[in-house]
């Protein structure tokens, strides 16, 4: 990326984000509508920099700095140059409560903005003295200007190195620039590249998470269930009868509403699973039917003989209750006047195309038996799965079992260790207190100075 093309991005960006620069907006709306009052303050304000920069220029020393803002400089009056027709058109526009002298007065302003941007200096501007009213140019020629006139000073030559070095640096930051723009060109490649890998991973998230979700709802409805049943069966207290009635009453409205997915369900399939699941309920509750009579018959604190007798009569009650729950086998017969007896058409011929089996038929019990074998096989591997987590179970128990005393050995020794260190430290502590006593500290300085001795000795003799 060349260097154009950097201040064209900064310039764009600052543009973009210009909005946000509060003391320019609060400049700009202390005018009002008057545009061409905005734009005068803006040239002010312009001049005004561009006055201080060639101040700056006028004490700088460096020269590579000076030719720096002398350029600067020129950049602003060739922008303010350019900008003093659009001022000009502005201040002949008319605006509200403007007089003609207002307008006249602005016109003036206007036609002085330009010398006063070209009163600016920029480092470019040439005094020359008049000699009376003639504009030629007089030279000096007695003077003769040999090869030594002509020769660079160390000034120059100074000014040249530095600007060399200056470019030099600029060169390298451009590069260093252009590197680091590549490397994010590539990173960012990568980066694409890894979501556009990450994209299918993150959908079958999304999905799983999506089924965990539901099966966690599904899950929190039961278990909701449950603990309203559980919360009902806990309000009775101590009566078990009460407990268990609720708990058949439960059971018998479940049965219903399976009865009446049952009918309004169009797969023949489920449909017979439904009645299955009802008549296993049936059964059930048929088998605890005696369980509850019993229950009925104790006799209960609080409860007097009409309570007991309207109990007796809610159980005999309920096989009816449970009976009449409709579970696809349920078959109705007309019964003509008084009589219970069946009446057969005896003069309806029934021959072998009668007891034939239609396709639905056959498709219906091939259904029924695939979905039987696929039942079983499914509690197969339920049954084995659990055998499996039995024995596991049972293995990590005897292992617990046997690593239960080895646990307990090596608590015992590091609790024996433990405390052997710590009397080994006291024995440790005392004696180190005993040997740096004071009593041997005459000894210490003695064996010192006899090393040091010997050591002098041997020196001495290895050097003869």
């Amino acid at each position: 990326m060349s260097t154009i093309d950097i201040l064209f991005r900064v310039d764009t960006i600052c543009k973009k984000y210009e909005k946000y620069d509060i003391d320019k907006q609060r400049e700009l709306n202390a005018y009002g509508d008057d545009a061409f009052a905005r734009l005068l303050a803006s040239f002010d304000s312009q001049i005004e920099a561009a006055l201080q920069k060639s101040e700056k220029a006028a004490m700088e020393t460096n020269r590579v700095t000076v030719v720096a803002l002398n350029a600067e400089i020129r950049i602003i009056k060739v922008r303010l140059m350019e900008d003093v027709t659009k001022l000009e058109k502005l201040a002949k526009k008319k605006v509200k409560g403007l007089t003609k002298v207002d307008l006249t007065s602005r016109c003036d302003m206007v036609l002085a903005l330009p010398e006063r941007i070209q009163a600016i200096p920029d480092g470019s501007n040439r005094s020359f003295n008049a000699l009376g009213s003639s504009n030629k140019i007089k030279f000096d020629t007695d003077r003769i200007f040999g090869d030594e006139y002509f020769q660079e000073s160390n000034e120059a030559n100074q000014f040249r190195s530095e600007h060399e070095m200056r470019k030099i640096r600029q060169d390298e930051g451009l590069d260093i620039i252009s590197q680091g723009l590549d490397s994010l060109k590539n990173l960012a490649h990568d980066m694409n590249e890894e979501l556009d890998r990450q994209v299918p991973l993150m959908d079958d998230i999304e999905d799983k998470v999506d089924k965990v979700t539901s099966d966690l709802r599904n899950t929190n409805v039961r278990l909701k269930e449950t603990l309203t049943r559980q919360r009902e069966l806990n309000a009775y207290g101590d009566d078990a009868f009460a407990r268990l009635l609720a708990s058949f009453d439960y059971q018998i409205k479940a049965a219903l509403q399976k009865s009446e997915k049952a009918a309004m369900e169009t797969n023949r399939v489920t449909v017979v699973a439904l009645n299955a699941e009802i008549r296993r309920i049936k059964v059930r509750l048929m088998e605890d039917v005696p369980k509850l009579e019993k229950l009925a018959k104790k006799k209960v604190k609080g409860l007097i003989k009409v309570d007991l007798t309207s109990r007796c009569d809610m159980v005999l009650a309920l096989p009816e209750r449970i009976q009449a729950i409709p579970d696809g086998s349920n078959r109705s017969f007309n019964a003509l006047g008084s009589s219970n007896k069946i009446k057969f058409d005896t003069n309806r011929i029934f021959g072998d195309e009668y007891f034939q089996e239609s396709n639905e038929a056959n498709q219906f019990r091939s259904e029924h038996e695939m979905r039987k074998i696929r039942q079983d096989e499914g509690l197969d591997i339920i049954s084995q799965g659990l055998d499996s987590l039995k024995n596991l179970a049972h293995d990590m128990n005897e292992e617990l079992d046997r690593q239960v005393p080895l646990m307990d050995d090596i608590e015992d020794k590091v609790d024996k260790v433990t405390s052997n260190l710590r009397n080994t430290n006291v024995r440790l502590k005392e004696t180190l207190t005993r040997v740096r006593s004071t009593r041997n500290f005459m000894i210490d300085i003695i064996l010192i100075c006899v090393v040091l001795g010997i050591v002098s000795y041997l020196y001495n003799l290895l050097k003869e």
